[in-house]
This record gives structure tokens, sequence and C-alpha cells, in this order.
């Protein structure tokens, strides 16, 4: 879409497909985003309480060549940002992130900041916190930062 009367067109649109589709259904908010578009890599990020153990941490790479190798990590909180990183860095499929086969670099500082300021949200909610995920969290070129795409987090 090259204009926000594009945007604001496709909605629209959405809306009256869904109103013939599930006319039961009572939607009246979009929410519109730009779209990344410079993205070297994704990560999945996940938190979850488990029990007798607390929080756990899982990273992994996003994509589906990555669901094949099952590329995750899993640490338990709280965790160090030296262990974050180290947890990220240890996937298979990190050097698809380091410029791998001169593939731009992507800004892996910036994904482990975001991932540690989420894990500090979950330890800081307390036992109210069960579950959040983040996938994708897109990796951006170096410099350019990592930007959550799609997040759910559950609290009792």
């Amino acid at each position: 879409m090259a204009t926000p009367e594009d945007a604001w067109q496709a909605v629209r649109i959405m809306a009256q497909k869904l109103t013939h589709a599930a006319p039961e259904l009572s939607i009246r908010n979009f929410l519109v985003e730009k779209m990344v578009k410079d993205g070297i890599g994704e990560l999945l990020v996940g938190i979850r309480r488990v029990d007798l153990m607390g929080l756990a941490l899982t990273v992994g790479m996003g994509g589906t060549e990555a669901e094949l190798l099952r590329d995750t990590a899993t640490i338990l909180l709280p965790a160090s940002r030296a262990t974050i990183a180290e947890a990220v860095r240890s996937l298979k499929l990190y050097k698809l992130l380091d410029g791998w086969r001169g593939r731009p670099q992507g800004d892996v500082e910036a994904a482990v900041d975001a991932i540690q300021k989420l894990a500090q949200f979950a330890i800081s909610s307390g036992e109210r916190f069960i579950e959040a995920e983040i996938n994708p969290l897109i990796v951006r070129p170096s410099g350019h930062g990592a930007v959550a795409v799609d997040a759910i987090m559950r609290f009792v």
C-alpha cells in the first residue's frame, strides 16, 4: 500500500468481507501497522511459568527452516543479559543474523535488549504472569533495532 488512503480502503474491504462472512461478529477496530521490510532474520521469544521451576525463557530462530530444526534454547529466569545473549548466539541458525556469507549483520544487541526487557517485565509481574510470546521479533540491520511484530501475554 502506497498511501494512507490505500490502507483505509483495505480496512473497509476487510470489514465488508467480515460482515458478510460472519455477521455475528462485531468487529469495529483494526490495527494497521507499518510493514518492516528490512528484516535480516526473525526470532521467536517465549516466557512461561513452569511448575516448581519458575519462569523459563525460550528463544529460537523464526521461520520455517527453524521449525524443521527445532532451533531453540531455554534458560531459567532471572538471567543476566550475558546469559540471554549466549542463548541467542547458541542457536544453530544464529550465523544468519551475524553476517553469514556476506549477508548484512543484524542488530542482535537490540534483540537481546528487547528479550531482556520482556524477561524483566515477566519477573516484575510476579505470580500474576503466566506466559508471553513474541513471534516474530524481527531483527533489523545493525544499528536499526529489532521490532516485535506480534505478541501475546496471559495473566491470572
